[in-house]
């Protein structure tokens, strides 16, 4: 889904060169995920953790898990948050 998504452009990443966007870093038990910030990535990372969750039947553990702002609007920090 994150590949996907990235094609398409529904989900953006973040730019570490000219042409090449880092969307996310899987490890054996943990996944880094990044975003762009804007409202289309964090819109589209929550409708596909909704649909892992329910193709799986597991749920993120948040007490876990760690959300790192940089650079963000306030409303977009807030809709992230959210």
């Amino acid at each position: 889904m994150l590949i996907k998504d990235c094609a398409e452009g529904s989900l953006g990443g973040v730019m570490i060169s000219d042409v090449s966007y880092l969307s996310h870093l899987l490890f054996v038990f943990d996944v880094l995920i990044f975003l762009n910030g804007s409202f289309c990535d964090t819109t589209c990372f929550k409708k596909m953790l909704s649909m892992f969750c329910k193709a799986t039947n597991m749920e993120p553990n948040f007490n876990k898990s760690t959300i790192v702002l940089v650079s963000c609007l306030q409303n977009e920090e807030r809709h992230a948050l959210q």
